[in-house]
């Protein structure tokens, strides 16, 4: 899969966002504007996101206000201040800030910074949810193309989060439901790297994230980030790719079955990943990956968490003639797409289509080939995302690759073919449908993310600390309860440590640890509601341990406290 940055990415008119599977963890710019890869950057706790508006991330020109005196400042030299509007264009090699009847430049090669005292920072020229954007921190603004500039908004990932839930949940899912959407976007956001050779950490759009800004904060989903504040879905202490879509369909899927996985040569079905694994709802009793139980449970409404989705069970019918067209299009559209075999140059070269059939399906019932036979040659295609773009309707993608395919006959002549499908999306990791099903059911949010996240637990930010700096070895978080565990990694042989726990300084002994790893109960120093823990000390023993690692979090439901 080719990861290229947000400014290049062309969306579809699906809604439900696709989410492209990444691998580290990065945040934070430097002074060159490369960011810097540096596990601690969690602690500084901003995150950069690129402001879209109408489908561009460009614009021509900028127009700031708030309730509070806006500042403007480039290399840390005031540029402006007012309690006025403020435009900004671009002419050349200069910024150009108006107000108050003033026009200053400024050379594009470096960044204007824009911020308030406390409050929101308004772009009166861009609507978000039907009025002016609004955005919490600071604004930056870039140079980018000809006569045009980015925008960029640094806010705390918590401020952010905020402004992502509303917009990936609708808010009736339920306080659970938003809870575990919180923990996924969260988690998501970190281990979201597609952009890390570009100034900004993420977008504001399904390339990313859904991220409205201030306008969309809502009370109820403010209180399920507040209430997961610092909360990770793990998976062996660290965190995991939190893959969520619309509607699974009562069954996700395997990420390998989904996904391809770059190298030399691109591989599908990919590695996979063990928190990952397709699950069943209800106990179903069939093998979906067989063509007759897939078809009997996608043409039927088998009870599921899920089975509210307006998406969870759909058909779409085509005349021949019709789908012929469609196929032939895009195929030849795809036909350099390495998961498109053969390549089709020619409409006429596609021929007559004879049968349509799934050589293979994943553990959900999902198509992972499709094969589509006519008089002039056989096509195989491979990868959900490429069957759901291929067999479009109505000029929009497929909700799901979980389909069946049944001939339609007139007089015993091959007219059209009808296919059933389930679920809307990718139908990996969690379901958001189905999160709002086990929160109408009573599961809370913990239960709700280890359903669909298989042997993960839930804590703090895993921190790994450097004993030589000591620098942000502290982690703050959320805990609707008092009890939890320390858990301690070393990079080598266990020594005694000190942390501060809320209040209490607390002396952990080594003699608690087997080998390089150990736990430690905290309900005698923890609280329900923010605790933050930080590691402030280590005991020598006569020996310097000042070149070792020690990553430690929090474990606030346990991967076997189901």
């Amino acid at each position: 899969m080719l990861i290229i940055s947000c400014e290049n990415l062309v969306f579809s008119q699906e809604i439900e966002p696709f989410k492209i599977p990444l691998n580290e963890n990065i945040f934070s710019k430097t002074s060159s504007n490369v960011k810097n890869n540096n596990s601690q950057d969690f602690q500084n706790k901003t995150i950069r996101v690129l402001i879209s508006n109408k489908g561009s991330f460009e614009q021509k020109e900028i127009i700031l206000t708030s309730t509070e005196e806006i500042f403007i400042t480039s290399s840390n030299q005031l540029v402006a201040n007012s309690t006025t509007p403020i435009t900004i264009t671009k002419d050349g090699d200069y910024f150009l800030v108006k107000f108050q009847g003033i026009i200053k430049k400024v050379l594009v090669n470096e960044d204007l910074i824009v911020s308030t005292k406390s409050a929101p920072i308004e772009i009166e020229n861009i609507k978000k949810i039907g009025a002016s954007a609004k955005y919490l921190g600071k604004i930056e603004i870039s140079s980018a193309k000809t006569n045009k500039m980015k925008i960029i908004n640094i806010i705390d990932i918590e401020d952010y989060i905020k402004g992502v839930v509303p917009n990936e949940m609708p808010i009736y899912f339920g306080l659970e439901a938003l809870k575990a959407q919180a923990i996924s976007a969260r988690g998501y956001a970190y281990r979201d790297t597609s952009l890390k050779n570009t100034d900004y950490d993420v977008c504001d759009t399904t390339g990313s994230q859904v991220y409205n800004g201030y306008n969309s904060y809502d009370t109820i989903a403010n209180k399920a980030v507040n209430e997961t504040m610092g909360q990770f879905a793990l998976y062996k202490g660290n965190i995991i790719l939190s893959l969520y879509s619309s509607t699974a369909g009562g069954h996700t899927e395997n990420y390998e079955n989904v996904f391809s996985q770059n190298g030399i040569k691109t591989k599908f079905p990919s590695e996979p990943i063990p928190y990952l694994k397709g699950t069943a709802d209800f106990d179903y009793g069939e093998d979906l990956s067989k063509e007759d139980n897939a078809r009997r449970f996608y043409e039927t409404k088998p009870e599921s968490y899920d089975i509210n989705s307006p998406r969870y069970r759909w058909e779409y019918i085509w005349k021949i003639e019709e789908l012929e067209d469609i196929l032939a299009k895009n195929l030849i559209k795809f036909s350099n797409n390495e998961f498109v075999k053969p390549s089709l140059k020619n409409r006429e070269d596609f021929g007559k289509i004879q049968n349509i059939d799934i050589p293979k399906r994943g553990v959900s019932g999902k198509a992972m080939y499709v094969r589509i036979t006519t008089d002039k040659g056989v096509f195989l295609i491979a990868k959900e995302i490429m069957i759901r773009k291929i067999f479009e309707y109505n000029n929009k993608w497929l909700p799901s690759a979980n389909i069946v395919f049944t001939k339609i006959f007139d007089q015993n002549i091959l007219s059209g073919f009808k296919v059933t499908g389930g679920g809307y999306g990718h139908g990996v990791g969690l379901s958001q449908y189905g999160a709002a099903g086990m929160d109408k059911k009573g599961f809370s949010y913990d239960k709700i993310l280890k359903h669909y996240y298989n042997g993960i637990s839930i804590g703090s930010y895993p921190v790994e600390c450097n004993f030589k700096e000591f620098k942000n070895c502290q982690s703050t978080f959320y805990s609707p309860t008092a009890k939890a565990y320390l858990i301690i990694e070393y990079s080598a042989k266990p020594h005694d440590l000190t942390f501060k726990i809320n209040d209490s300084v607390v002396l952990i002994s080594s003699q608690n640890f087997d080998k390089k790893y150990g736990q430690i109960e905290l309900k005698k120093w923890m609280k329900k509601g923010i605790n933050k823990v930080e590691l402030v000390n280590y005991e020598t023993n006569m020996l310097d341990f000042s070149n070792h690692n020690v990553k430690f979090y929090v474990e606030l439901f346990g991967h076997d406290q189901k």
